[in-house]
């Protein structure tokens, strides 16, 4: 699934083509269902109560904008090159996008926790334990959406 969005460059007419697209773009809508949920949420649980409803704002205002952006962009490109190369970029640009993922170096020896400190920190989570027994029975509030997203 990794390269399809390069493969769309290569499109034949036809049924073979019609089924490439339809694939193409269920595969790109059901993994962007997963995705935004998820990153929306994680987001949210590191941005502090007091900025949420900032942050909600920016990223509808950025996304928006980097949307027309990258579609005017995009227009460009393909007027000046052809369809096709504008979508073989994407493509390749789409596939480039995990290096910008940050990396984590697996932890040295001094870094690891020694077996006194995890003895203690399991006491301390036997501690909180009837907590959130206590915290399970209290009902959730409905998680907040981003704007534009559809769920």
């Amino acid at each position: 699934m990794p390269a399809v969005p390069v493969g769309l460059a290569f499109i034949r007419p036809g049924i073979s083509g019609i089924v490439l697209v339809i694939v193409v773009q269920f595969g790109l809508v059901t993994c962007m269902g997963v995705f935004n949920p998820v990153f929306a949420t994680y987001r949210l649980n590191h941005t502090g109560k007091d900025r949420v409803a900032r942050s909600l704002a920016a990223w509808s205002v950025s996304g928006n904008a980097l949307k027309a952006a990258l579609t005017a962009l995009w227009g460009l490109l393909a007027g000046v090159t052809s369809p096709r190369t504008a979508i073989a970029v994407a493509g390749v640009l789409l596939l480039a996008t995990p290096l910008l993922l940050p990396r984590r170096e697996p932890p040295s020896e001094e870094e690891l926790p020694r077996e006194e400190e995890l003895s203690r920190e399991e006491e301390l989570s036997r501690e909180e334990e009837p907590q959130r027994r206590e915290l399970s029975s209290v009902p959730r509030l409905a998680a907040p959406r981003l704007p534009g997203t559809d769920a």
